[in-house]
């Protein structure tokens, strides 16, 4: 696990460049750095040790054929692969997945290589014999990648403020048509950043810079994995009970794979059946390991007496620990300050802090991300029974009873029954694979066009439809092909990587995600509850409260956050004058929200939240 930097063409302070760049993600990597420069190439790496910490040194590099290898993340097969490569008579130079990673590439082609190798992962690699450069990130999007291209040349990094570190970005602005779609979606989906000319490698994609040629295209991405290469099976269904026990050996492989780490590794326990799940395989592999919980300072998100449950249920070592209104409001500030592109998700917060309770423990946890989007786990998958309803009331409608709602007194409680409503009429009037994203959205079109002035000029993009063989399937995909790369992967890296954490997902395994996608949504949805495939696995396993237990977020106080303790900071952001968006946002209507919400007359902390994230990410543009 590590950060990795580099860029091409000639310049004078190449070396200064690149340390600035690595310099500005110094947390991904803390145990050592690597840097080659050359005339016309630099490649730089931070290392957070966790397989062979005596070996795995980068830049790996070739001087024979002039081959170079940055790589981020984790090959969880590599030992596998090791002995492939060995058994075809070649020489690893030790025992990392790096070099198995490098001289797998080398041996059998780029292509070839990733058809072996499963894991979360980001790289560059350059080709020796021609110059050019590949930028390869893993099939859903664990690790970050972002890239841009100035005069023909190249230039990537893991985090966008290490682009910005480069001197042929230093003057990159926000990118207005990526904002208006992150105040629809809480996060810019696609390629594109919030910054216009920088672009995020998308999960299972690879980039080809051409040492003569530069880039085709800004946009030229090449796909080499994507779900809708595993469409549900037409024929030849396993039956239900031989998928529940399919399912179940590949989730306990998964897990298994990794608990493999050369440093301390640990769990986290949400109380959820995602989690709880992952902690029964793991406790059978490494019975050792140990569970860590939080507990937030208000009682109502306090999951305690579930973990609790699980972990005397499995025999596990648990954690809980306890903070207090001054860790929140302190991680709050300082999390939210380090993002670099627009992503509101509040859940930063909380995810945070466990990340930096563990990593005085750990330096590896596990956790449940992933069986959402396989399994049909979201909350907006009940509503779909309803779609064609839903989607056959005007628009119109749609407005009136939000107008009617904000007469209501607001509840601020998590999914209260005001906000599900508010949420559930953004969706009326709308295509039936659309609605999930709309009964997500923070803005519906009224505010939003108060909030921009030229609302009009820009249009909310339409994801793309994923095909699935019904609404479910089609929704489940544009879920893990949109919101949980946009939304859920980055908020997971960012928060174990500003703790120098890595964050592993069993659930993220290409065998079994290729296994889950094939199977009918009846296998995972049924009787108005998702999930149903990890119920049945889970009995026997888990208490039946956990089994039956709803989803539930894993969210912060926010409401109580804007209006007591972080009230001063916030309002002191919003309120921000001489901002690169001032001729952008009506800030006269941003106040007016923000003056709602503090007299208890509306429930605006979605948001305030997505437009506090906008102001502080593009703070110093």
């Amino acid at each position: 696990m590590c950060g990795i930097a580099g860029f091409t063409g000639r310049y004078d302070d190449a070396a200064g460049i690149l340390s600035r760049m690595l310099d500005s993600i110094a947390y991904r990597g803390p145990d050592m750095r690597g840097e080659r420069v050359e005339p016309h190439m630099a490649f730089g790496w931070l290392r957070l040790a966790i397989i062979a910490p005596e070996g795995g040194y980068q830049p790996r590099h070739d001087e024979a054929s002039g081959d170079c290898l940055i790589f981020n993340g984790e090959i969880y097969d590599y030992q596998n692969v090791a002995r492939q490569l060995q058994a075809e008579g070649i020489h690893l130079a030790d025992a990392s997945d790096t070099e198995v990673l490098f001289q797998a590439i080398r041996h059998w082609g780029l292509d070839a290589a990733l058809d072996r190798l499963d894991g979360m992962f980001a790289f560059a690699f350059r080709d020796g014999e021609d110059g050019s450069i590949t930028l390869v990130r893993d099939r859903f999007g664990e690790k970050p990648l972002y890239y841009a291209e100035r005069q023909g040349q190249l230039i990537f990094a893991s985090e966008i403020k290490a682009l910005l570190e480069h001197p042929a970005l230093d003057a990159v602005g926000p990118d207005i048509a990526g904002l208006h779609d992150f105040l629809h979606f809480e996060y810019v989906p696609g390629i594109e950043t919030g910054w216009l000319g920088i672009r995020r490698l998308a999960p299972g994609h690879m980039l080809r810079w051409d040492a003569e040629e530069g880039l085709d295209d800004l946009d030229a991405q090449e796909c080499y994995w994507h779900p809708s290469r595993y469409p549900v099976a037409s024929d030849d269904v396993p039956p239900y009970e031989e998928a529940v026990a399919a399912i179940g050996q590949s989730l306990e492989r998964s897990v298994a794979e990794r608990l493999v780490a050369d440093v301390p590794l640990g769990l986290f326990l949400s109380g959820g059946l995602d989690s709880s799940l992952i902690a029964a395989y793991a406790k059978r592999h490494k019975p050792d390991i140990t569970a860590y919980t939080i507990r937030m300072p208000s009682g109502s998100y306090d999951e305690t007496p579930y973990t609790v449950r699980v972990a005397e249920h499995l025999g596990l070592d648990h954690k809980v620990i306890d903070l207090s209104d001054e860790d929140v409001e302190r991680v709050f500030l300082k999390a939210t300050g380090m993002l670099d592109e627009p992503m509101a998700d509040a859940s930063l917060i909380p995810t945070y802090l466990v990340c930096e309770a563990a990593r005085q423990h750990v330096t590896v946890a596990i956790g449940g991300d992933g069986a959402d989007e396989l399994f049909a786990g979201y909350a907006p998958m009940r509503l779909l029974k309803y779609a064609g309803m839903i989607g056959a009331v005007p628009s119109c409608a749609g407005r009136a009873l939000r107008r009617l709602l904000s007469l209501a007194p607001p509840s601020g409680g998590y999914m209260g029954p005001g906000f599900v409503l508010q949420q559930m009429s953004q969706g009326f009037g709308q295509p039936e694979g659309d609605q999930w994203h709309h009964f997500m959205s923070p803005f519906p079109p009224e505010m939003l066009a108060r909030l921009i002035p030229d609302a009009d000029a820009l249009h909310t993009r339409t994801l793309d439809a994923a095909d699935g063989v019904d609404l479910i399937d089609d929704v489940s995909r544009q879920f893990l092909e949109h919101y949980m790369t946009g939304h859920i992967l980055t908020k997971t890296d960012r928060a174990s990587m500003y703790n120098s954490l890595e964050l592993r997902a069993p659930f993220l395994d290409r065998k079994l995600a290729e296994a889950a996608l094939a199977l009918p949504s009846a296998y995972k949805y049924a009787g108005g509850k998702g999930k149903r495939l990890l119920r049945s696995l889970a009995e026997g396993m888990l208490p039946k409260e956990i089994i039956r237990r709803p989803k539930h977020g894993f969210a912060p106080p926010l409401s109580d956050l804007l209006r007591g303790p972080l009230r001063t900071a916030i309002g002191d952001v919003l309120n921000q004058r001489d901002h690169v968006l001032d001729g952008w946002l009506n800030h006269d209507y941003v106040m007016t929200l923000w003056d709602q919400h503090l007299k208890g007359r509306a429930d605006h902390r979605k948001r305030l939240y997505a437009l506090y994230i906008l102001k502080r990410v593009y703070a110093k543009a």
